[in-house]
């Protein structure tokens, strides 16, 4: 099915939800003035019933989504203010019937790309964060399903090369697979590959409520080029509990 009624804009991502086909995106309105987060839902049989479209202040676009299990939604997606100068990603829950429960913005510099609801209701979001070196990580954030940040994780940092998550899993046990990209600094080599991290690596579990010391977590990089052999190294990814994120959470929330 094809949106008459958006000026222009693209679908970006589509997920199922209680019988519906849901698809995520961008609509552009306002003589081309406007970009929103479009979320369109359709039977089965494609036939249109709504749409919606969320407006953060600057060109807003929808990456990623998955559904929850009363009919709800969890959409990620980047946050690009008109200056040009910044870009930020966006997590976001809808109800059931659209309307936005509870919005957070990430850092500066930073994107959403893929979203996943784990088997116990966390959420986990995952895409690529720009590092004080103007070089990027993957990032990943765990969540609980009411909003509350339990831990982040950057992997890639400090590697002479930048990375960029694209696309993530999760399986029954709630280990992580994230699918990049990454580019040497100065040059055109961009080879890709896949990221796996325990589950229970992800979450702040393993980290008292007391401490604030992060806790390290080694991960395996697989990465192959058109034009250069499979490599394997390893990454050390560190895991931030909630007391240490780079940002207070109420600096990261919008209220809305």
């Amino acid at each position: 099915r094809r949106l008459a009624s958006v000026q222009s804009g693209e679908f970006m991502a589509v997920t199922e939800s209680r019988g519906q086909a849901v698809g995520v995106g961008y609509a552009v309105s306002g003589n081309f003035s406007k970009v929103s987060a479009l979320i369109a839902r359709f039977s089965h049989e494609g036939e249109f019933l709504s749409t919606k479209e969320i407006h953060l202040g600057g060109t807003t676009q929808a990456h990623a989504a998955a559904s929850t299990r009363d009919g709800g939604l969890v959409i990620g997606g980047s946050l690009s203010h008109h200056d040009g100068t910044s870009e930020q990603g966006f997590i976001l829950r809808l109800s059931a019937d659209d309307k936005i429960e509870w919005a957070h913005l990430t850092p500066s510099q930073m994107r959403i790309q893929a979203v996943e609801i784990d088997t116990n209701g966390d959420i986990v979001a995952t895409g690529s964060r720009e590092d004080q070196d103007a070089q990027w990580a993957v990032q990943a954030y765990r969540l609980t399903a009411d909003g509350r940040i339990l831990s982040q994780i950057r992997i890639g940092e400090r590697m002479g090369s930048s990375f960029s998550g694209k696309a993530m899993t999760l399986d029954e046990r709630g280990n992580i697979r994230i699918a990049f990209n990454s580019a040497l600094v100065g040059g055109s080599y961009n080879p890709i590959g896949l990221i796996r991290l325990d589950g229970q690596e992800s979450s702040c579990d393993q980290v008292s409520e007391d401490t604030s010391q992060t806790q390290e977590v080694s991960s395996t990089l697989a990465t192959t080029t058109s034009n250069w052999s499979a490599n394997e190294g390893q990454l050390v990814a560190t895991s931030y509990p909630t007391q240490t994120e780079v940002l207070p959470i109420s600096d990261e929330k919008i209220c809305l």
